[in-house]
């Protein structure tokens, strides 16, 4: 199910056709369809993770132990692929390293939030045994008090990951054989011909290593997508922001707000209603800086993953605001929304009642501003969002809402934010009431660490499967995972704890220094499928060739 768009035009309610028939909506039909991809590259995407698995493991040398195994990609399975086209050749490449770049990332994380959820459930638990005990507690001292606050604050803070934790677990995270996952995919993306990044001695050097990890994290974690598979839109892991910890009190304006429209933001909407405009704007637009001091020197404004890349333009964090032609957030919609939940249009509410608005604003602003999640730089006279300020942490609760994309289409995803109701996501210019559960979808701890299960043997797609259609219903339910599910393929196989494989180009756009190494690695097998155009067929000694 690919929700392939038939139509570029939206028709409106009421709007008539050539004939003068009122055809009311698009018809729904256009959800069934498909799109069908038959390109040299996406097939051998595809066919990859199903053919290697049957493929001979690489075999140790006699004075080489077992582990060696483990730790070859894949387990050293390899095969040649050859395409009558260089570029197809390097399209491929590209695409099937960045796919298991993410794969890593997205599995990797979810197993650790995962073990660390498991870990400390035991914990938790006694923290809770503790509250009720001292509760009953009669006459309790004020050191009782005491003890019965850090518990409960310590309930409050769920358990996570902080950007840097991840960032540190990424780099050191080993493979089945003692060998950090990292030095293989970032072996792929480093300049070979960089002393800074790739020494004499044929190894990465650290800050290569670095720079590596931090933009695949800026590439597959910073960013909010809408509809595009995500951690957050695949309902992998959510974002967390330990500082919104630090606004404890309501401002006086919002009060104000409460008693003038007869409405209850409490604290913790407030809070969600931060983390929605971080989440769905900052995020969004990618204002990010970096700042620190365990990675000095590194300004994300200056990576590129790749030469052809341009440069992001990374605009500064703006303020919310009503204007006069538009209103440019979510935040602003919602306040509206809340002033006259039946106006058809929140932007006239806005401008009608613009001087409450600006104030609540205003605190909201400061609040932003004095919890830290900002750093300004004097450069471009602007605030960044330093991207160390986002956290990870899995859904406690999911809510399935609608999500505009281009075109006439609106799909489902998880969302773990609500603001007083409402859906984060603003529809035709308009905050959607959430129809669901308002307690929101549980979502158990997923049971099979590292890909394995109690008794040690590799878990399997029958597995996964039967695990997820009873604890990830709603995913089902909302064509997600399944048979025809949106993210069906990569949920199963980032659930799987997969293998890492790494694919090389072989054609005659790449350097001959390049090439040559190349054909090393894959003789030592670490390099699982050589991409080939028709320059291979001029003769290149690899020995033994299972498939080609």
């Amino acid at each position: 199910h690919c929700a392939a768009d038939i139509s570029s035009k939206k028709k409106k309610k009421n709007e008539k056709d050539n004939d003068g028939e009122d055809e009311g909506l698009i018809n729904e039909d256009w959800r069934v369809a498909r799109t069908f991809r038959i390109s040299s590259e996406f097939i051998s995407r595809t066919l990859a993770p199903s053919i290697l698995p049957h493929l001979h493991r690489y075999s140790p040398k006699d004075n080489e132990d077992e582990s060696v195994v483990l730790q070859k990609p894949h387990y050293g399975q390899q095969y040649i692929s050859f395409v009558d086209s260089r570029q197809a050749a390097a399209r491929s490449t590209l695409k099937q390293n960045l796919s298991q770049e993410s794969a890593w990332i997205y599995s990797r994380l979810m197993n650790k939030l995962s073990d660390e959820k498991q870990n400390e459930e035991q914990s938790r638990k006694s923290w809770e045994d503790a509250i009720t005990a001292l509760e009953n507690i009669p006459n309790r001292s004020g050191d009782i008090e005491k003890s019965i606050e850090e518990y409960k604050s310590k309930l409050a803070v769920p358990i996570h990951l902080t950007w840097m934790q991840a960032f540190e677990f990424l780099k050191k995270n080993m493979d089945e054989g003692g060998k950090p996952e990292a030095d293989k995919l970032c072996g792929l993306f480093i300049d070979k011909d960089n002393d800074e990044e790739y020494n004499e001695n044929g190894e990465i050097t650290e800050n290569a290593k670095d720079k590596y990890v931090l933009q695949a994290m800026l590439a597959n974690l910073g960013r909010h997508v809408k509809t595009d598979a995500g951690q957050e839109t695949m309902g992998l892991f959510t974002s967390y922001y330990p500082k919104l910890q630090k606004i404890t009190k309501l401002p006086d304006v919002v009060k104000e707000f409460n008693e003038e429209f007869k409405v209850d933001i409490k604290i913790e909407e407030w809070q969600n209603l931060i983390k929605i405009f971080l989440d769905y704007r900052v995020r969004s637009d990618e204002s990010f800086c970096f700042k620190d001091t365990s990675c000095p020197g590194i300004d994300i404004k200056e990576l590129r993953r790749f030469a052809t890349q341009k440069e992001r333009s990374r605009k500064p964090v703006e303020k919310p605001q009503v204007n006069n032609n538009n209103v440019n957030t979510a935040v602003i919609t919602l306040l509206a929304t809340l002033i006259d939940p039946k106006s058809d249009n929140p932007g006239n509410v806005a401008k009608t009642h613009r001087e409450y608005i600006e104030k609540v604003i205003d605190a909201f602003w400061d609040n932003i501003l004095s919890a830290g999640f900002l750093e300004w730089d004097s450069n471009t006279d602007g605030y960044y969002f330093n991207i160390t300020n986002i956290a990870f942490k899995l859904f406690d609760k999911v809510y399935m809402c609608d999500v505009p994309d281009q075109g006439c289409r609106v799909e489902k995803r998880p969302v773990d934010t609500l603001f007083m109701g409402y859906s984060p996501y603003i529809i035709d210019g308009k905050a959607v009431k959430y129809d669901g559960d308002p307690k929101g979808e549980t979502y158990p701890i997923y049971e099979y660490m590292d890909g394995k299960k109690e008794d040690g043997s590799r878990v399997t797609l029958e597995d996964i499967r039967e695990w997820s259609e009873k604890n990830r219903k709603v995913l089902y339910d909302n064509n997600l995972w399944g048979e025809s599910g949106y993210f069906t393929d990569r949920l199963d196989y980032i659930y799987s704890y997969p293998n890492i494989f790494i694919q090389a180009e072989h054609t005659a756009q790449v350097d001959r220094t390049t090439s040559r190494q190349n054909q090393y690695d894959f003789k030592k097998q670490e390099i699982n499928i050589m991409a080939c155009s028709t320059t291979m067929e001029m003769g290149v000694d690899l020995g033994n060739m299972e498939l080609v």
